[in-house]
């Protein structure tokens, strides 16, 4: 059976009203406090002692890696991933991270400039690893999953496979209908201030004539 939003609701997980909006997000990685520790100890040891604002560049580039699930994955359909392809995002940062370590310390401006490159390279990874997911936990062949799959917004693992609804990119039936509603009355209200502007006009026309027809009468 698919596991719909108010399955995940029931859950105790929180479901916006829209994508992003009142929402603390946790993050992919910051779900797993050890692999933050692990991160932050192989940070301080690429970093040198002896460099200016050793701390705040030390944050910044903790700060970002943490920060790319939550900044650039706000849709509701981003917020599933397999256990497995999270663990396989984990293992490529780190080593990503190690070969950085490995290279011959070349000034910071250069530190920064690789760790960049590790941020844009590690949300294409991301994105890549969603929506392969996402392809196959909404498809029929959704039974071959295996493992649990984590909720990157609560940090809580779902023991389903199969998903459909918003989470599957679908749009809210209920959400849909209001939609169309709203832009019912919308051209509703525009056609009423269209005709009524029109119908304004012609009195206007009218009543001017009017009054020159009774101008060249009294003349």
């Amino acid at each position: 059976m698919a596991v719909n939003l108010w399955l995940l609701a029931l859950l105790g997980l929180s479901i916006p009203g829209a994508p992003g909006e009142n929402v603390t997000f946790s993050g992919l990685f910051s779900c797993d406090r050890k692999f933050v520790t692990a991160l932050e100890h192989l940070l301080d040891e690429m970093l040198p002692s002896d460099i200016p604002e050793r701390a705040a560049v030390f944050t910044y580039q903790l700060k970002g890696l943490l920060d790319i699930y939550p900044t650039y994955f706000k849709k509701t359909y981003h917020r599933i991933l397999d256990v497995r392809s999270v663990m396989a995002l984990k293992s490529m940062l780190t080593s990503k991270l190690q070969d950085i370590k490995k290279e011959t310390w070349k000034g910071v401006n250069i530190f920064q400039l690789h760790m960049l490159n590790l941020r844009k390279f590690l949300k294409a990874r991301i994105r890549i690893a969603i929506e392969k997911f996402i392809n196959l936990a909404c498809s029929e062949d959704c039974t071959v999953i295996e493992g649990p799959v984590l909720d990157g917004w609560s940090c809580l693992r779902i023991r389903g496979h199969c998903f459909d609804g918003a989470v599957c990119g679908e749009e809210d039936s209920l959400e849909a209908e209001k939609r169309e509603v709203y832009l019912y009355l919308f051209f509703v209200c525009e056609s009423v201030v269209l005709a009524s502007v029109l119908l304004l006009c012609y009195f206007c026309v009218c009543h001017k004539k009017r009054m020159q027809d009774i101008v060249e009468y009294r003349h």
